[in-house]
């Protein structure tokens, strides 16, 4: 029976809207910034657009109750959090360690420039704040929207304001991540599965979802991989833990990184195999990886990898990662990659395995698990354990 794997050639991960940036199945095959858009327009048509301005002098101590209200996952408040100048720091603050060590390399980082542009920064900050406190932030979409803005406009501000004229272009590339940084540990210990939307449950399905295709093998994908080679074992592992520890940090950026290093010893794998490939051939030709060979190796490290909260790390990164960093260069290529993934693992039959409808459903029911050549492999799973432990008793 003839395959058919979904493999997606790179002209079809490009935003539909034909802007030149990568797009995201998620986003209806737009870019996150057409994608923005063109919700924005829908919204529109829907309903008028409403102020919810509500002047309050006690904006953070209020942003804090609403916090807890709707997500019910941080005991810190926004006054102790937010907080850059370091002489208004209260020791006697509940604060999660991560915000805290956020803070403290923030304001390290603020330290090495000059007053004007520094404290330029924290309002800029305190103002966003403010705004979203006056907002709906009950409205995950709303609220990432206002988080992406912000991206946006601090960018701008940083390039175009003479504040920051003495500063060189690494600086402030510098400066624009590290805010982004900031701001998504900041909010991760609310924003990471908000409790007003199904993220969690998601993930559950999506959990048993690669756990009843672990028999699928890199032959069903048509995979141009050897998982019984040492040397490509080895790189497949990393990339397999790589994806793993995307949940272990909360930084977008991070979260990213993770990825990208997952997805380059995905390419070193391959490389190993087009090298193994000519060596045994009498031809010297050599055909390199690319993404149609790319693909098939990453969806099948996600299968073998099954990585705690999927779907919520995508969620977290899609909602509150810069539109810069996710439409265009290496991570937004290699994030796409990894959710046109995931969707072709949900939406997989037994026709993109070519397998009859009757071997599928005999697989599924008792398929032999397609192992790696053994490597010593570090626990780095017992945190992401526990917590779907928790979740799965809900």
């Amino acid at each position: 029976m003839e395959r058919h794997l979904a493999a997606v050639p790179r002209s079809s991960i490009l935003c539909k809207n034909n802007c030149g940036y990568y797009g995201n199945p998620s986003w209806d095959n737009y870019c996150s910034r057409c994608y923005r858009e063109a919700l924005r327009k829908t919204q529109r048509t829907q309903s008028a657009s409403h102020s919810l301005s509500r002047a309050s002098s006690r904006a953070f101590s209020n942003f804090e109750a609403k916090r807890n209200k709707v997500a019910r996952k941080s005991s810190s408040t926004v006054r102790n959090i937010l907080k850059i100048v370091k002489d208004q720091y209260e020791p006697g603050s509940r604060v999660h360690e991560e915000s805290v060590q956020a803070r403290e390399e923030f304001f390290k980082l603020l330290k090495t420039w000059r007053s004007a542009p520094a404290n330029d920064v924290s309002r800029q900050i305190t103002k966003l704040l403010k705004d979203i406190n006056e907002a709906d932030s009950a409205d995950i979409i709303k609220f990432s929207n206002s988080i992406k803005d912000f991206y946006n406009h601090i960018a701008h501000r940083i390039y175009d304001s003479s504040l920051y004229q003495d500063a060189s272009t690494e600086q402030k590339e510098n400066l624009i991540n590290a805010i982004e940084r900031f701001l998504s540990v900041w909010i991760y210990p609310w924003a990471f599965t908000p409790a007003n939307t199904d993220d969690e449950e998601v993930d559950l399905k999506l959990q048993d979802r690669i756990r009843s295709l672990h028999w699928v093998s890199h032959k069903h994908l048509d995979a141009p991989i050897d998982p019984t080679s040492p040397e490509q074992s080895r790189h497949l592992e990393s990339a397999i833990l790589h994806l793993i520890r995307q949940n272990e940090v909360q930084a977008t950026e991070a979260k990213l990184d993770q990825i990208v290093d997952c997805c380059r010893e995905v390419f070193k794998a391959l490389r190993l195999n087009t090298e193994a490939a000519v060596s045994k051939s009498t031809s010297t030709a050599s055909n390199p990886a690319n993404a149609d060979s790319f693909l098939p190796v990453l969806i099948w490290v996600v299968l073998r990898a099954n990585p705690p909260l999927l779907h919520s790390n995508l969620q977290f990164i899609m909602r509150f990662a810069s539109d810069t960093r996710l439409n265009t260069g290496e991570a937004a290529y290699c994030f796409t990659n990894l959710c046109c993934a995931v969707e072709f693992i949900k939406n997989l039959t037994y026709t993109n395995l070519g397998l009859t409808k009757e071997e599928y459903e005999t697989q599924m029911r008792e398929g032999v698990s397609v192992t790696l050549c053994p490597v010593d492999i570090p626990d780095a799973l017992s945190q992401s354990e526990r917590r779907y432990s928790a979740i799965s008793q809900k």
